[in-house]
């Protein structure tokens, strides 16, 4: 699940195609630059984006597992927010209205 997870954020950092000038450790006071650091700008995008939420008391368990349910959560949170929009009202002029 961790390298789902980190497959996860680093898919959202190429989304996005910048990177943040804030660290993820001011987010989430649990997270270590020195052991983290390879994650840090990946994490604060996700978190500054709201695809990725401490526990109740704002940290991020890094050596934690995540369950399928956080990592659906997360998957629905990125796609919600990054999808095309799956219908567009087209006018054609050359194609009769009531044409199936």
């Amino acid at each position: 699940m961790k390298r789902t997870l980190v497959s996860l954020l680093l898919a959202g950092s190429l989304i996005s195609g910048t990177t943040t000038t804030v660290f993820a450790n001011q987010t989430f006071p649990d997270l270590n630059p020195a052991s983290h650091g390879w994650a840090m700008d990946s994490l604060s995008f996700m978190a500054q984006k709201g695809i990725v939420k401490g526990d109740e008391k704002g940290r991020f368990n890094p050596d934690a597992k995540v369950t399928k349910a956080e990592f659906i959560t997360m998957v629905h949170r990125l796609f919600d927010k990054y999808s095309p929009p799956t219908f567009v009202d087209s006018q054609f002029l050359d194609v009769p209205k009531n044409h199936k």
